[in-house]
This record gives structure tokens, sequence and C-alpha cells, in this order.
């Protein structure tokens, strides 16, 4: 009878220091799941890859902060040689939308990762604040515009850049509700994967469509032929360093598509 009273508290001081764990958001799966993790680019599952894999992350991560600086500020240099107009917050507004999107991208994928998983709650909170600011700037660049060429009379969406801008406005708009639906809503859970699926697939299709317009609008005629412009190839480099960095690193699983 003592040991099973012996046993009994033994089992009551766990539950309750469980219990105090989850209280606290802590869990011994999330720990052991963060110590071990599978690295799909060696196949093994040790300590040394997750820390090497840290590594590849920070670096992939500055190179997209300074990449997106830099188109900013180029971008910005080059509007400074314009008379200030309603079109010039078009540009400005854009190279904010893409710098802000393309970093929000960068730290949803960094709490996938493993050490860095560790701020997985942070990286998430980063996601939701730059993609949030990043879409209302990004509609009001395309608004922008809109208002612009309706002031002067011009024809709307008779371009390739014009067409995909309106393409990314639409996206940006659908992208809005699901995240609305997430955090306010609550996803139902039969349909919560799917959408969480869905949300990742057109997210990264919306960030390609911008960066490749922006290349677009980068070599218009009359900006290759002013005094002062930015040579093609740099454009392109910024956006390659882009691509090369969040690309490779999308976790096909969380597309809902098996790697197998």
């Amino acid at each position: 009878n003592d040991d099973n009273f012996v046993e009994s508290q033994q089992l009551l001081a766990q539950g309750q220091s469980r219990v105090a764990q989850i209280g606290r958001g802590e869990t011994g799966e999330e720990e052991e799941e963060e110590d071990v993790v599978f690295n799909p680019t060696t196949g093994g599952s040790s300590r040394d890859n997750a820390e090497q894999q840290d590594i590849i992350e920070r670096v992939a991560s500055a190179a997209v902060q300074l990449a997106t600086a830099l188109f900013v500020v180029l971008v910005y240099i080059f509007v400074s040689h314009f008379e200030f107009t309603l079109f010039t917050w078009h540009p400005v507004l854009m190279s904010i939308f893409l710098a802000l999107a393309t970093n929000g991208t960068m730290g949803l994928q960094n709490a996938s990762y493993p050490l860095l998983s560790r701020r997985r709650l942070k990286y998430r909170h980063i996601h939701i604040s730059m993609l949030g600011v990043a879409s209302l700037v990004g509609i009001s660049g395309i608004v922008v515009i809109i208002i612009d060429k309706s002031i002067e009379h011009a024809s709307h969406f008779s371009s390739l850049h014009s067409s995909i801008g309106f393409t990314v406005f639409g996206l940006l708009i659908f992208q809005i509700l699901i995240a609305i639906s997430f955090l306010w809503l609550g996803p139902l859970r039969p349909y919560s994967a799917p959408a969480f699926h869905l949300h990742r697939i057109i997210g990264y299709l919306t960030l390609t469509l911008a960066w490749v317009n922006a290349i677009i609008a980068v070599n218009f005629d009359f900006i290759r032929h002013m005094e002062w412009h930015v040579p093609s190839f740099v454009w392109i480099l910024i956006v390659m360093v882009i691509f090369i960095s969040i690309f490779p690193r999308i976790n096909v699983h969380k597309l809902g598509v098996s790697s197998t």
C-alpha cells in the first residue's frame, strides 16, 4: 500500500508538472523535435546538420535583406531625378511592397527550420506584420497608378506590365481574405490544412509575379534611354539573389505536395 501511495504521488507530481509546461507553452515533443530534426539536404538527422542548416538560413536571410534594401535605394535614387508627382508614388510604394513581402516570406520560412524554429512564434508574427503592411502598401501603389492614368486619360491594362500588376492586385486581395479567416474567424479543422497550402502556393506565385513585373518596369524604353539609369543586369542580379535565397528553401510538404 505504501508503494502504491508513493507511486500515485509521483504520477500526480508528473501530471502537475506537465500541466504547468503546457500552460507556459512548453511541450516535450516540441523540444525533442527541435533537438533532432530531419535535414532534407543531407538526408540525415543530427545536431551538426541542424547547425549547418542554421548558418545557411542566416546567410540567405542576410542576402535577401541586402538585395531588397539595395532595390529600394536604387528606385528612390531613380525617381529623385523626376519631378515628384502622383505617378512617382507608384514605383516608391511598389518597391517598399516588394521589400516587405520578400522579407516577410523569408521570416515565415525561418520558422520552419531547426535552430531558428525555437523562435517560431516570433517569425510568424514577423510574417503576419510585414505581409499585412506590404499588402496595404502594394494595393495603395496599384490604386495610385490607376488614379494617375484616369487623370491623364491614359488607357488602363494596355501593357504586359499593367496586366500582371492587376493580377497581383487580385491575388493580394484574395490572400488578405484568407489571412483574415485564419486570424479572426479561425479555420475549420477539416479544411485548415488545404487552406494553408493554398495560401502558401498563392503567396509564392504572387511574389514571383511581382518581381517579374518589377524587372519589366525597369526595362521600359524611356527608362533605359535616360541619362541616368541602372543597367539591366543589376536589377536582374538583385532578383536572382532573392530567388536563389528563397525558392530552394521552400518546404514542399508545407505546400501539400509529397517529395516522394
